[in-house]
């Protein structure tokens, strides 16, 4: 049976449902349960879902509502927005380091807004038109290739309502108002830095990778390349980056001395300090928090950086093995952890490296971890 906290999530009002069973025939990850004729309405098994927001967007009687990132304070938010004529809505996976030269490339000008949502699927025709007529000019949309969508369905769903819309706006004349990118995050190859180790191929889930011995370097195939960072995260010649999340960056982060850092991946917590999520919250202080695209780029250097630069602790944060958005992020980043904690106990730092899962669905969570790992730590 699923707690009171899950059932925060996601509600459904039981006469509002219409047993239409879209949200059922939409859901990823069957976690609809809808018995027609009971006139029970669908019910969700909050132990199955994801959040994704696929039946929220869907459901066409508006019997299902979600508090994460809900229309209203979706809308709110765009209201504010003075002196933004473009909008772009973007995927936390699929979100382009270089926004600003992407929209030049795409002929988009002037001031823009960008607004990052755990997924774009959970956007249905009603909201995009509600945007566009609440005096946005220009409405572009960013979700991730289909093929790379890490809650299936999502971008797929997306994509028809785009065509829709924009088929319905080009008979009313106004069709250049809506925009879609499709977008995915790709590993960037330093091929001068290679030693032809062959880590990255013995550990990329995807075979993107393999190695060419005419020229003694490693071959990305980018069609295939999901973005996890596992190769990146282990390759000892540090050849490799993940776009929008280089190493440079990420440690000057993690070593700016907070007491606690928390790695945690986007996909395991994406509400938190958001004001669009619908959930008011503030991260203790000290504590700082650095979102990864995947824990499979939860590199040991982070940690020892974090720990170098002074903080007391880091907590790691990743989904449950078999939530994982990308197959073997959470599984690879528990055995690379474990390996350094073994290596921090021999030199008496034993305790100082947490790492746990997270869902979505039980924002609560990330608190109370928190807060047990700063008692563990002591003052």
């Amino acid at each position: 049976m699923s707690s009171p906290t899950l059932s925060k999530a996601l509600e459904v009002d039981p006469d509002l449902c219409s047993e239409c069973s879209f949200c059922k025939w939409v859901c990823p990850y069957e976690a609809v349960v809808l018995e027609v004729g009971k006139k029970e309405g669908a019910r969700i098994d909050l132990e199955k879902c994801r959040t994704c927001g696929l039946c929220y967007s869907t459901c066409p009687s508006g019997a299902i509502r979600t508090l994460y990132y809900p229309e209203e304070l979706l809308l709110s938010h765009l209201r504010k927005a003075k002196g933004v004529g473009t909008v772009v809505l973007t995927c936390r996976g699929s979100s382009p380091p270089d926004l600003k030269g992407v929209l030049r490339e795409m002929g988009v000008k002037g001031k823009y807004l960008e607004v990052k949502l755990p997924c774009l699927g959970r956007l249905d025709a009603g909201t995009v038109a509600k945007m566009l007529s609440s005096g946005v000019k220009e409405l572009v949309l960013m979700p991730c290739e289909e093929d790379f969508c890490r809650f299936e369905k999502g971008s797929k769903a997306l994509v028809r309502r785009f065509l829709l819309l924009k088929r319905v706006l080009s008979e009313t004349g106004r069709g250049e108002v809506l925009k879609l990118s499709e977008r995915s995050r790709k590993v960037v190859f330093h091929e001068e830095k290679c030693i032809w180790c062959g880590t990255c191929v013995d550990l990329c889930p995807y075979k993107a990778v393999k190695l060419l011995p005419s020229k003694k370097v490693a071959e990305f195939d980018l069609e295939k390349c999901m973005g996890c960072g596992i190769c990146v995260s282990r390759c000892p010649a540090f050849a490799l980056e993940l776009e929008g999340f280089e190493r440079s960056s990420l440690l000057a982060r993690v070593g700016e001395g907070a007491r606690i850092v928390v790695l945690a991946c986007q996909w395991a917590e994406f509400a938190w300090g958001d004001e669009l999520a619908g959930i008011k919250r503030k991260l203790p202080k000290g504590v700082e928090l650095v979102y990864l695209p995947c824990l499979g780029l939860a590199d040991q250097l982070f940690v020892l950086e974090a720990l170098r630069g002074g903080s007391r602790g880091v907590l790691v944060l990743g989904c449950p093995e078999e939530e994982c958005k990308l197959e073997e992020g959470s599984r690879s980043a528990s055995r690379y952890l474990k390996e350094l904690e073994e290596k921090l106990e021999q030199v008496g730092l034993s305790g100082r490296v947490r790492f746990s899962t997270l869902s979505p669905r039980e924002p609560q969570l990330l608190e109370k971890e928190i807060l047990e790992f700063s008692r563990s730590l002591g003052k």
